[in-house]
């Protein structure tokens, strides 16, 4: 009968195939793990259970004109995702062509530490979101104003009408950090053009903004004047 021979692998290679398969197996499910937590991380929305106003807060510090809407920009100064947001505004702002009166004022919100310095209202991202149309900047020292607003995470958006009225309230990107077509920008985009169904709220997707812990958002007036405006 023919002989015939089984190619074997040497004895010794077979642990170092058995630690190179292992290896693998165990790289390929931290990637998937890593994959998992930065897609959830890009869709996370830190809440602090705040519900928004449906009306103008009586003890704001930001200045409102009783004849325009106004936008109101929340922004954690050192929130790299919250350039999305801003870069959404930039693409918004500009379409409103219904006359000089009906383009709304944008109140730029930067909440800082109480041990703020300087370059916490001189960011990219601050002076960024201060060359938006009709923009002003606002130191808002120690977060009252969010608190006010019940506004908790960097990029969200506040419209309001004329009379003080909350139109929208929520965020503007589909993900941190990501600029595209998404429900919300629509959503200010048609509110801005006048038309009265805003459609989908989205939730503001950045950095926790800064908000101190000692402040409660019920005992409004103790902080009364922290919000000051910087820049026209």
């Amino acid at each position: 009968m023919p002989h015939s021979e089984t190619t074997r692998q040497p004895a010794a290679t077979r642990p170092l195939l058995g630690a190179l398969t292992g290896f693998v197996a165990v790289w390929g499910l931290v990637l998937a793990a890593s994959w998992s937590s930065l897609t959830a991380y890009g869709f996370k929305r830190d809440v602090l259970n705040d519900a928004p106003s449906a009306y103008w807060p009586a003890d704001s510090q930001i200045a409102r004109r009783a004849d325009r809407s106004l936008l109101l920009v929340f922004l954690h100064p050192m929130c790299p995702c919250s350039h999305a947001t801003i870069s959404e505004l930039e693409s918004i702002l500009p379409t409103q062509n219904h006359g000089a009166d009906r383009n709304p004022d944008v109140a730029i919100v930067a909440c800082t530490p109480r041990s703020m310095t300087e370059t916490w209202t001189r960011t990219s991202l601050v002076q960024r979101a201060a060359q938006l149309p009709r923009a002003k900047v606002y130191a808002d020292v120690g977060g009252v104003e969010a608190a006010r607003f019940a506004a908790t995470t960097s990029g969200e958006v506040v419209l309001v009408d004329a009379s003080g009225k909350r139109l929208y309230a929520g965020g503007v990107t589909k993900s941190r950090g990501h600029v595209g077509g998404n429900a919300g920008a629509e959503a200010v985009a048609r509110l801005l053009r006048g038309e009265p169904e805003a459609g989908a709220v989205l939730p503001a997707l950045g950095c926790r903004l800064v908000r101190d812990a000692g402040h409660d958002s019920s005992n409004r007036g103790e902080s009364a004047g922290s919000c000051e405006g910087i820049k026209s």
